[in-house]
């Protein structure tokens, strides 16, 4: 070939490539902190603490969210509605703690604990809760009603803490747009109430996703993109697709305690690029971090390797959690009693419901385990032999319905329930995880590392933290675990208070505590930083191992550390004064080399 006809394949060549690549739709973390999906890592309403929250349009185009709110043990919602933002707009919203009042929630006694939504933001939300004569509940029945049992609590409390999320569903265009646009003259939408009638009985939101939902659209409207079935119910008229740009704080304030604690929620892109959005019926679960259309991930490898990788999975709620999977996460500590510090670590795993959780989990599973105990399965062993992977579709001799195509039982990737091997009771979590929810999930911290500030080395791995209530002799062998959705770890050196936590009020049976040792002098490390890891280098990964499907290690996990400090000694009255700071974790991610996982020995990453 000569010099110019190369040189012209070579353009072509990166002119595909290029193409490609811009073409592709890929989910990524944004480091600015504006996106499509925000997650935002914690809500409370223990300790007398309250939570205000805020979301923000920068974009000139009115916008279609989800916003849910999910309770600590499974993320179970406890409250879901549809809010309408206009172009430039801010809503803002308190969650407040109380004690329920005589047929406040259904269902549930007067007198018990619960949490509850105030809205003074007038911007449109399907109902409209600035027009409700009272808080809105956040309510219990995603974990108490018939089917639904998890084995955790079932105490309207279980509601008082968590995280929450705000998902991006469409951007609005026509007349919804204009009623969702506050006016000058008065400062309202133009009219809520207008998108309130679209999705009730007759309105043209619920006509078209009731008529998506059989699988023969009307003809008026657009085609269900899902295809025929039960998640087509989502209505296109006046939505188009997401334009991103929302991003969003929260803080936690005592009054009590003169303390208020604020940070930023983690703003995830690229996760849906249908057409005509994602705009569900209000009131139903969908969409979820598993709804968006994006199956692909960029994920940004550090020192050495200091690139940026696709990686590709089998499902939407995979690609997210691959932006938060992190093997460490780090962040400092303070313990002080000359200030009066005390220091808590929130670490919340957000995607992990549908990893843990036999209402959700199985939705993104599609591999099969064979049975090791039943001899037709010809000596198959786990963790040591591949793992049939048809719904990935990478073993070739797979039906996409993961039936086998020859049958033929020599073949680990020919075994199938109802052939020749039978198909194990997957009791074990999705990977990454490792647990079945049922009243906890527990994931292994695997080493627990606790420097004080003059590089003093306080815990390592085989010692772990102390897990309240303390055992005899101290913490056993091996570390602790982290058993929710949402963990509250509590520095210190004392047992957990049997009222909460000292910042956030936090009880949930098992938490945490992780006591600082004494340093070579003696004396209580009162200050330093600590690292949680959740991958062994000394298991080498295996079946039981933090490790996604494409071969990053450790767990999708997002947090901060807040630091309380008390003054006693303000100006020449002895005024008390209280001080609080939140920071975010620091992170690392890794990608195993040998690429092993329970999916088998296929990595998904070209």
């Amino acid at each position: 070939m000569n010099r110019k006809n190369l040189t012209a394949a070579l353009l072509a060549g990166l002119a595909g490539a290029a193409g490609i690549a811009g073409s592709a739709q890929a989910v990524n973390l944004n480091p600015d902190g504006i996106g499509s999906v925000l997650i935002y890592p914690y809500y409370t309403v223990n300790g007398g603490n309250d939570t205000l929250l805020s979301v923000v349009n920068t974009t000139d185009e009115a916008k279609a969210v989800k916003v849910r709110f999910l309770e600590a043990y499974n993320s179970r919602e406890v409250l879901d509605f549809n809010l309408y933002l206009s172009a430039y707009d801010v809503w803002v919203a308190a969650i407040i703690g109380g004690q329920t009042i005589e047929d406040e929630i259904v269902g549930v006694p007067a007198g018990e604990d619960g949490a509850w939504l105030v809205v003074n933001d007038t911007s449109c939300t399907v109902p409209y809760l600035y027009e409700m004569a009272r808080p809105q509940a956040f309510l219990p029945y995603a974990y108490t009603n018939p089917g639904a049992l998890d084995g955790g609590p079932t105490a309207l409390s279980r509601v008082r803490e968590g995280h929450f999320e705000m998902i991006e569903i469409g951007t609005l265009v026509g007349p919804s747009a204009v009623n969702a646009t506050h006016t000058a003259v008065t400062g309202m939408p133009v009219d809520c109430g207008q998108l309130v009638k679209n999705w009730s009985t007759g309105g043209i939101w619920l006509t078209e996703a009731i008529a998506n939902s059989t699988g023969v659209p009307n003809v008026l409207f657009a085609p269900c993109q899902y295809g025929s079935g039960s998640h087509c119910d989502y209505a296109t008229t006046d939505v188009v697709r997401n334009s991103g740009g929302l991003f969003g704080s929260y803080a936690f304030i005592n009054g009590l305690a003169g303390t208020i604690f604020s940070g930023n929620a983690a703003a995830v892109q690229g996760v849906d690029a249908k057409d005509r959005g994602n705009h569900h019926i209000p009131g139903t679960s969908r969409p979820s971090l598993n709804g968006g259309s994006a199956t692909t991930a960029w994920e940004f490898l550090g020192e050495p390797l200091v690139e940026a990788a696709p990686l590709y999975y089998g499902s939407a709620v995979d690609a997210i959690s691959s932006v938060f999977m992190h093997e460490l996460i780090m962040n400092e500590y303070s313990v002080n009693p000359n200030i009066g510090a005390k220091s808590e670590w929130i670490v919340t795993f957000p995607t992990k419901n549908f990893y843990v959780d036999d209402l959700t989990r199985d939705l993104p599973k599609l591999f099969i385990i064979p049975n090791p105990a039943d001899a037709g399965c010809s000596g198959w062993t786990f963790g040591l032999d591949p793992i049939p992977n048809c719904g990935y579709g990478q073993k070739p001799n797979w039906n996409s319905d993961c039936t086998a195509i020859d049958n033929d039982p020599g073949l680990a990737e020919d075994w199938k329930g109802g052939f020749t091997c039978s198909e194990l009771l997957i009791e074990s979590g999705r990977a990454p995880f490792t647990s079945v929810f049922s009243g906890t999930a527990c994931e292994e911290v695997l080493v627990i590392d606790v420097w004080d500030r003059e590089d003093s080395h306080s815990l390592t791995f085989g010692s772990g933290p102390i897990v309240s209530p303390l055992p005899p002799g101290g913490t056993p062998p091996g570390g602790t675990q982290l058993c929710y959705e949402t963990n509250v770890i509590r520095f210190a050196d004392t047992v957990w208070p049997a009222d909460g936590s000292e910042i956030f009020g936090s009880n949930k049976v098992g938490s945490v505590t992780i006591a600082p040792s004494v340093t070579w002098e003696g004396l209580p490390a009162k200050a330093g930083w600590s690292q949680l890891s959740f991958w062994n280098p000394a298991l080498g990964g295996g079946p039981l191992e933090h490790i996604d499907y494409a071969g990053l290690v450790g767990l999708p996990v997002t947090g901060f550390w807040a630091l309380a400090i008390t003054n006693n000694f303000v100006g020449d009255n002895n005024v008390i004064a209280n001080y609080g700071g939140l920071f975010g974790h620091r992170a690392n991610v890794r990608r195993d080399g040998r690429c092993w996982n329970r999916h088998g020995n296929f990595c998904g990453s070209l």
